[in-house]
Order: C-alpha cells, then sequence, then structure tokens
C-alpha cells in the first residue's frame, strides 16, 4: 500500500498527538521503533547518508514519519525493480477512490474468490481523506523527501 507522503506523515503526526503516552507513540514503547528503523534500514542505506546526523537526533513526529515513509518507498521500489510477483503495487487514493474494482483486483491477485460482503464493506467504509497540507520537514530530510514523492509519482509540493 502507497500513500502520498505528505499525508502519510501528517496522519502519523495527529495520530501520535491523539494517541501518545509519556512513554509509548507511533514508535513504540521507548521509541525502539524508531531505534531499529534508524539502525537496521536507515544507517545502512546509502541514500540516507547525508542527513544521516541529523536523521539521529530528530524528535518532530512529522519528521520521523518522512524518514520511515521514505525508507517504506525505496522497498517498495526495491520489490518492484525485481520484478518480485508476490507482491501487488497499491495506491492508497486509488483504493479509497474505487474501493470496489481495488478490492476485487486485490482478491483476484491472492487467488481468493470473490466476496461481495468484503468488497461492498469496503465500498461503505472507504472514503478519499482530505488532503493535508504541504509538509515542512527538516532542512536535511527535504530534498530526500521530496525525490522520494517524485519517484512514486506524488508532486511534493501544495498541487499535487
Amino acid at each position: 500500500m502507497v500513500r502520498n507522503g505528505i499525508d502519510t506523515c501528517q496522519s502519523i503526526e495527529k495520530w501520535s498527538r491523539a494517541h501518545a503516552t509519556v512513554h509509548e507513540d507511533w514508535w513504540g514503547a521507548n521509541r525502539q521503533k524508531w531505534r531499529l528503523l534508524v539502525e537496521e534500514i536507515v544507517t545502512p542505506d546509502s541514500f540516507f547518508a547525508t542527513a544521516l546526523p541529523a536523521i539521529r537526533a530528530l524528535e518532530r513526529q512529522v519528521d520521523m514519519a518522512a524518514v520511515e515513509w521514505m525508507a517504506t518507498m525505496r522497498e517498495i521500489k526495491r520489490l518492484d525493480a525485481a520484478s518480485c510477483k508476490d507482491t501487488v503495487f497499491v495506491r492508497y487514493e486509488e483504493l479509497v477512490a474505487k474501493p470496489r474494482e481495488t478490492l476485487e483486483g486485490i482478491l483476484g491477485f491472492c487467488g481468493l474468490p470473490d466476496d461481495p460482503g468484503m468488497v461492498d464493506l469496503g465500498c461503505a467504509m472507504l472514503r478519499p481523506a482530505t488532503p493535508y497540507e504541504p509538509v515542512r520537514l527538516h532542512r536535511a530530510l527535504q530534498p530526500l523527501f521530496d525525490e522520494t514523492m517524485i519517484s512514486m509519482g506524488y508532486h511534493p509540493g501544495s498541487d499535487k
């Protein structure tokens, strides 16, 4: 599942404001998920090399979300380039705009029989979200984020 990076980052920031506790937020208990993401995924990836010192010091949820989104999109691109036949590329925007066609396509890809109840429920529940305004990221992240947005077919500016 791929979603516009601006919307993803701001959605994570919004969720964190609403649900975070003193010791746990989007990044897990005591930010364990964040530490693992940085050390095991981001640090070895040369794409992040110039921003790595800044990434290690990030505190804002939206900046951290941008790093997670970029790392995830890079893995999706890697799988796509490897012509991985075990994955299907689905855009969130397409799912909410055309839930019936998209859900039926996912079922077909998985080799599952038609499930009208599941598809009808998806059609009843899935609605396009209101797009967020462009995000201002840490200056070390913004060029990488914009590059990733473009590589995923999104516009990094306000006119998406």
